[in-house]
């Protein structure tokens, strides 16, 4: 009976032996072909940047690095205190024909200054309400 036993798992293991070194490892069972790939050349490809575009950028989306002030804490941390250049804020208003109207300010005062001037833009001229009745 114990000699059955050995026998059956010699057998056992010798099968689990061959089947796993007859099956390909992970990555290798399919071949994928490579993605054909070409550089456009179009009309859309980026030139390089006038220095007008330079400074718009720069004056847009520009931080101020030399005002970043670091102070390391007693606990090993890092403090950084950044100024408005650091600041930006996504609106979005309504247009006066009910459109929506994106815009990206660099610190918080002017996009608050912006979303107000939208909002007065708006705003219809309010009539007195004396004057309409003493009309009719």
């Amino acid at each position: 009976m114990r000699t059955l036993a050995c026998v059956s798992a010699a057998v056992a293991l010798a099968l689990t032996a061959t089947a796993h070194a007859q099956s390909t490892p992970p990555g290798q069972a399919k071949k994928q072909k490579a993605p054909n790939q070409t550089a456009d050349h179009g009309t859309g490809d980026a030139s390089e940047l006038t220095v007008a575009d330079s400074e718009l950028l720069q004056r847009l989306f520009g931080k101020n690095e030399g005002a970043i002030i670091q102070t390391t804490l007693a606990n090993g941390g890092v403090r950084i205190e950044l100024d408005e250049s650091f600041e930006e804020a996504m609106t979005v208003t309504v247009a006066g024909d009910g459109s929506l109207r994106f815009g990206h300010f660099t610190g918080i005062e002017n996009a608050a200054r912006a979303v107000k001037a939208a909002a007065d833009a708006k705003k219809p001229e309010t009539k007195n309400p004396a004057a309409t009745l003493e009309e009719k």
